[in-house]
């Protein structure tokens, strides 16, 4: 989880810098447009509709940083709820009534069917990953940092 936090963290970084590159990109058209329409080299016209589109951009480019940005955050509290529960789904569970153990199973688990006397099961994403890796030594190595 950690890696993966830090992976999606690296993609909005490298997208946020590429994004602000050509956000600095649009604004030096829009100087070099300013300058051609100083010398008279464009009409007040093409200067219009060459700046309108290029200031366009720049809002575009804008949002999708802020739209980065946000989804950092985004990520990270979806990552500790998911870490919350996943680490209370016992009391959840048998505190719940019928219906939300349904829900909470149904969350948890696919392709849920009996065969004979043995359950048979697949976990979905991401909680494979953290039964998958419950016997992995890299869960273990803060243990003594609290």
């Amino acid at each position: 989880m950690k890696a993966s936090h830090e992976a999606e963290n690296q993609f909005h970084r490298d997208a946020i810098a590429g994004l602000r590159r050509e956000y600095d990109q649009t604004r030096d058209k829009l100087a070099v447009l300013l300058d051609l329409r100083l010398d008279k080299s464009i009409t007040q016209d093409e200067y219009d509709k060459k700046a309108r589109d290029l200031k366009g951009r720049q809002n575009e480019i804008a949002l999708r940083i802020e739209q980065h940005q946000e989804g950092e955050g985004e990520y990270r509290a979806t990552l500790e709820s998911l870490i919350y529960v996943a680490s209370r789904a016992a009391d959840i569970f048998e505190r719940s009534k019928t219906e939300q153990k349904r829900e909470l199973i149904a969350f948890v688990i696919s392709n849920l069917r009996l065969r004979g006397k043995k359950r048979e099961y697949s976990l979905r994403s991401p909680f494979d990953l953290l039964v998958n890796r419950a016997d992995h030594t890299s869960w273990l190595a803060d243990m003594d940092s609290n």
